[in-house]
């Protein structure tokens, strides 16, 4: 499962703000896709519809790896991790952690 919400973002460069598309769960064995962008970033970076300039743009995600039984969330709001079924489970608060724990 791979789902989809809106989230609203405000483009520090022009102060713009739109609304940006972005997967709030990825289960890496339904939508093997979805990783190769996660590690390059490129599934974080948006272009502003006003002045055009890509900024990454962070929102709440999960990240489900069962082959490996990896559960990562993204997040900058503190997450209880009570009960993992097994699952080797990460809170992370920078994208940049996220990528490091996929890869």
């Amino acid at each position: 499962m791979a789902t989809l919400t809106q989230h609203n973002f405000r483009c520090p460069a022009c102060g713009a703000e739109f609304v940006v598309q972005g997967h709030d769960l990825i289960n890496v064995r339904e939508h093997p896709e979805l990783k190769a962008p996660l590690i390059s970033g490129e599934l974080f970076l948006q272009a502003c519809p006003q002045c055009g300039r890509r900024h990454l743009v962070t929102w709440p995600l999960v990240y489900l790896d069962p082959d490996e039984m990896v559960l990562l969330m993204l997040s900058d709001k503190p997450l209880s991790l009570a009960d993992t079924g097994g699952y080797t489970a990460r809170l992370v608060s920078r994208v940049g952690d996220l990528i490091e724990k996929v890869k």
